[in-house]
């Protein structure tokens, strides 16, 4: 849904592609074209930055809801600590989301232990899992 509400936003905003890139801070779109035609899931970073860019929510992004409600530019807080913050206030274990998600232990480690941070459609799921807002999961509330 992320490459399909990309294109909408796009124009409907009247943007060229190339001004979104270089809004980015992409040396080209590429990026973009690839988004676009699902060929490459954007990180989560990335996914914040096009956010922030058209100052509006992850979850309108990623399709999670039809509002779309101008949402201030915001820094992602470090995705582990959110992540262990929402496991815990859940009441879930991190055997249950691996179980249930078919995301590997490393993976659930190394986003816990604030290594690496997951891409766009792993938070998508874990969000939908734990019934909450990306934005919530990530810290942008």
């Amino acid at each position: 849904m992320f490459s399909v509400r990309l294109e909408e936003i796009i124009e409907e905003r009247g943007i060229t592609k190339e001004d979104l890139a270089k809004g980015l801070g992409l040396k080209d779109c590429s990026m973009i074209y690839r988004w676009i035609k699902s060929v490459h899931v954007p990180t989560l970073s990335s996914a914040n930055a096009v956010a922030n860019f058209f100052n509006c929510s992850l979850d309108y992004l990623a399709g999670r809801t039809e509002n779309f409600e101008h949402v201030k530019a915001q820094e992602l807080k470090p995705f582990g600590t959110q992540l262990r913050k929402v496991i815990e206030k859940a009441k879930i274990s991190q055997n249950n989301i691996i179980k249930n998600l078919n995301i590997s232990t490393h993976s659930i480690v190394s986003w816990l232990n604030n290594k690496t941070i997951p891409n766009f459609s792993s938070v998508i799921k874990l969000a939908n899992y734990l019934n909450i807002s990306i934005e919530e999961l990530v810290g942008r509330e």
